[in-house]
């Protein structure tokens, strides 16, 4: 095991949802979480971090069929406590990376299938990226607040050798490694002459030292990197509060669709970009929170959940890029109590995965 000196704390801005504890079929008191949906390279299981929204968090692991569902490990330990799950993801086909704040710091963690437990590092943020090989993770340095510098480490798993990355001196946050573990696309803002915060976008430097960094897209947030490594998503909120969705090549001019939300996971061969938005088509009519796929090369965003799936929030693709996973609120059903839903998109057909209560 490696074991980091490294102060932990909360970073002051985060692009995904905290999670909380229990998952399956059971009778709920209080609002539920579920989320953090992550498909086994191959395609065999799917994860998942359900339980109460203020609450504790548990990672729970089933068939792709349904089947088998089981909880791995309970990170969290009282509703009074805001421990829980940051994020997850696959680090092979048995086993998951698992960042969770529990008993006042934060932790990456090795999960297996069987539910072994292995601290790997001590990491200050529970937001991470990996590469594509899950050789290298990049988290934000631990920052009091947003009106100071913040720091990227990048963690190496195999010799638990920390390296700086991002702008020296000003506030880093959100970084997103790219597939080949070479680049670095955070977001960063000036910090001088004074505050932090200032001239606030999208950045892309080397992941291997810190500096040498360029601006990639003014005002962008929470980068997301396509798997071949050739497109940048992000997300841009407006001065009127919405959200716009960006798509950027590097070297490239940047295309945004207003009011479409922000980025959720791109096919594994990075042609489609699902996400949880609206089409910006009159036809449709209000879709926020519906899932809407963008297809990269022809730039058309179709809808594609049916309107009595509800509101959703969270997707994963299979590796063969044949279905995906949501989280859906059913609108017939309790809105406190979230269900996982598997839409095959041959037939566009939808069934249910995992049902709340």
């Amino acid at each position: 095991m490696v074991f980091l000196a490294v102060s932990v704390g909360l970073a002051a801005v985060t692009c995904l949802p905290a999670a909380g504890a229990y998952a399956g079929r059971m009778q709920v008191s209080e609002p539920m979480f579920l989320g953090q949906l992550a498909w086994s390279p191959d395609g065999k299981h799917i994860a998942w971090v359900a339980g109460p929204p203020n609450g504790y968090g548990t990672v729970w692991v089933a068939d792709a069929s349904g089947q088998n569902a089981r909880p791995l490990h309970q990170f969290g330990q009282s509703l009074l406590n805001v421990d829980g799950v940051g994020q997850l993801t696959w680090k092979s086909s048995s086993s998951l990376l698992v960042d969770a704040y529990l008993n006042d710091q934060s932790a990456l963690y090795r999960v297996t299938l069987s539910g072994q437990i292995t601290v790997l590092a001590q990491l200050p943020d529970q937001a991470f990226s990996t590469d594509r090989r899950q050789r290298l993770v990049a988290t934000e340095g631990y920052c009091a607040c947003e009106n100071c510098s913040d720091p990227i480490d990048v963690l190496h798993l195999a010799s638990g050798k920390v390296t700086g990355a991002g702008s020296p001196g000003d506030y880093n946050a959100s970084p997103a490694l790219s597939p080949n573990g070479r680049r670095l696309a955070y977001e960063r803002g000036i910090c001088r002459p004074k505050g932090c915060g200032n001239s606030r976008g999208i950045w892309l430097g080397p992941a291997s030292r810190a500096g040498n960094g360029r601006e990639l897209v003014p005002g962008g947030q929470c980068p997301l990197w396509s798997p071949d490594g050739r497109t940048i998503a992000y997300m841009v909120n407006t001065p009127k509060g919405f959200q716009d969705l960006g798509i950027v090549r590097p070297g490239k001019k940047p295309h945004t669709l207003p009011r479409a939300g922000a980025p959720g996971a791109f096919s594994p061969d990075s042609r489609l970009l699902a996400y949880d938005g609206e089409t910006n088509s009159g036809s449709w009519g209000n879709t926020i929170g519906h899932l809407v796929l963008l297809n990269l090369h022809r730039r058309r965003a179709t809808l594609v959940s049916p309107r009595w799936l509800g509101n959703i929030n969270g997707q994963a693709w299979s590796p063969d890029g044949k279905k995906l996973i949501v989280v859906a609120r059913p609108t017939s059903a309790n809105p406190d109590c979230p269900s996982l839903y598997m839409l095959t998109l041959r037939t566009r057909d939808w069934k249910l995965f995992r049902a709340c209560g």
